[in-house]
């Protein structure tokens, strides 16, 4: 919506940035400083453009959604086009070329048929290698559990992705525990949306209960095993990642943060059947030290989500847990694959939306 009038900045500014980089290329071939000189100019107006882009793409109101374009739309309108093709009279002709492209135009900006109202949004974000989740209430809160990686640029991470879905504000962010693929964009979201609270570390505890929605219960299953600061720069910081389960009605939403096997294992003894989940958001990215056999039976999920970078260094998701989940013929979903993998419920059942 706001591209029009940003542009008209815009596009001078991008000229002379162009300029600039032609003639700083071409001063570093006689000197090196002259040309070093010009490129730190261009810079500064590179800069204050994006800048100026990134404020312009914050504004409320700043897009706006549309019906997803599928190819096979294009068979319609050529059909039409190579009909007005054919007219006869130049002047019925231009008068009907006009009025289909702008009732295209028009469709096109329809606002887009939201098919989740009323429903409770799970979106799996695909933030690379990392975790980050939001949960959208029907009645318009949001829970976002962790924040992914820093941000490489204004285009990545979550703020965007929350941007897009209209989130000005966030009832709470829980940051499972402080590595920084889970807890690096905390600073963005943070000086981006109104955060009322980050819950983290000791404040939760295995047991407790997260207060958000009076029908919606968040349940602290794993959490911070010890105060002790010393002995926690010791431990694997994994082992003290938060674990949540939303309860929905009668389906559930489990997320694993970065749980291992012992964790998984004393969850399994704690509450037994009462981690059975409608989907399960795989633990540490799929890595081989976690998602065991007894966790998997005893969560017993129809769906699991495995939130992974692409080609990451780490090998994620391991070949041992995908023969698991596979074996137990469960239905994987990847955001290195996919990209954000969205889900509903009704209280009763949980669909995957397929938006692309």
């Amino acid at each position: 919506v706001v591209g029009l009038a940003a542009n008209v900045p815009v596009v001078p500014v991008t000229g002379w940035s162009v300029v600039l980089g032609l003639c700083s290329a071409g001063a570093g071939v006689i000197s090196p400083w002259a040309g070093e000189s010009l490129a730190e100019v261009n810079a500064l107006f590179l800069r204050a453009t994006l800048r100026f882009v990134s404020w312009c793409a914050s504004m409320p109101g700043g897009a706006l959604g549309m019906y997803w374009f599928s190819p096979v739309y294009a068979v319609p309108l050529m059909g039409v086009l190579g009909i007005v093709f054919h007219l006869r009279d130049p002047d019925e002709r231009r008068r009907w070329m006009i009025g289909t492209l702008a009732s295209v135009v028009a469709l096109a900006w329809l606002p887009d048929a939201d098919t989740t109202r009323g429903l409770l949004r799970v979106s799996f974000i695909d933030v690379g290698q990392g975790d980050a989740a939001l949960v959208e209430h029907p009645d318009g809160g949001a829970m976002l559990i962790d924040t992914g990686p820093v941000p490489p640029d204004v285009r990545s991470g979550v703020v965007p992705f929350l941007l897009r879905r209209g989130i000005g504000e966030l009832d709470a962010v829980v940051v499972t525990h402080g590595h920084d693929d889970h807890a690096g964009g905390l600073r963005a979201v943070c000086s981006t949306f109104s955060v009322h609270r980050i819950i983290a570390g000791t404040a939760c505890t295995p047991g407790d209960t997260i207060r958000w929605k009076p029908d919606c219960r968040v349940q602290v299953l794993s959490g911070q095993i010890t105060a002790d600061t010393a002995l926690l720069r010791r431990m694997n910081a994994n082992r003290n990642s938060i674990v949540l389960r939303i309860v929905y009605g009668r389906t559930a939403f489990l997320f694993a943060g970065d749980a291992e096997q012992a964790e998984e294992e004393r969850m399994v003894q704690a509450y037994g059947e009462a981690l059975r989940a409608s989907v399960l958001k795989v633990g540490h990215h799929g890595s081989a030290a976690g998602t065991s056999d007894a966790w998997l039976q005893t969560v017993a999920p129809p769906v699991v989500v495995i939130s992974v970078g692409r080609m990451n260094r780490f090998g994620h998701p391991a070949p041992s847990t995908l023969h698991r989940l596979s074996s137990r013929g469960i239905e994987i979903r990847r955001t290195d694959r996919e990209g954000a993998v969205l889900m509903v419920s009704d209280g009763d059942t949980v669909q995957i939306v397929e938006w692309r």
